[in-house]
């Protein structure tokens, strides 16, 4: 009589493997598998708008706002006069805008203490060239005017202010 064949038992070999896999890995200097990532949080987003907004909405696109580069005269309430350029990149926390003093060969970054909707900002400036003539440090504030087109320019610090009228070039 003939026996029926044999069936194979299938072995679980799957945790070995994996073992094995995970050492010769270590061993050759590869990094060992990342696990999978926790699954998503799904946020409902509501359907009616709150009453204070999550961030500050930026200008509209071909609305009034500081953005792009401005220049003008610079007053120092100490007595000097000196030109300026100011390029207005973001209205975030954070640098915000650069800005140059040629004639006084000092140019830096205005770090901004505060978001706004991009018709004012105020900051820290900080200078990243200077001579000897510049005062590194003060607190910058610059102002849409939208009335007239231009930007108003307030800087303070170590007793001494400064002001300008800058306009687009």
């Amino acid at each position: 009589m003939d026996e029926p064949p044999r069936q194979r038992v299938p072995r679980r070999t799957a945790p070995a493997t994996a073992v094995l896999a995970y050492l010769a890995a270590t061993l050759v200097g590869c990094p060992p598998p990342r696990p999978d990532p926790p699954p998503a949080v799904v946020v409902p987003i509501a359907t009616e708008p709150s009453a204070q907004p999550l961030v500050v909405p930026l200008p509209e696109p071909d609305g009034p706002s500081l953005l792009g580069t401005w220049e003008g005269t610079g007053h120092q309430s100490d007595g000097p006069i000196w030109p300026m350029k100011v390029k207005v990149v973001a209205f975030r926390k954070g640098t915000c805008a650069h800005v140059d003093y040629p004639s006084l060969h000092c140019s830096g970054v205005w770090e901004c203490t505060v978001a706004t909707d991009g018709l004012w900002l105020r900051g820290q400036e900080i200078l990243l060239h200077s001579h000897a003539d510049c005062i590194d440090g003060g607190t910058v504030e610059l102002v849409y005017d939208e009335t007239h087109g231009v930007a108003r320019f307030e800087w303070s610090g170590q007793g001494i202010t400064a002001e300008a009228e800058l306009r687009r070039p």
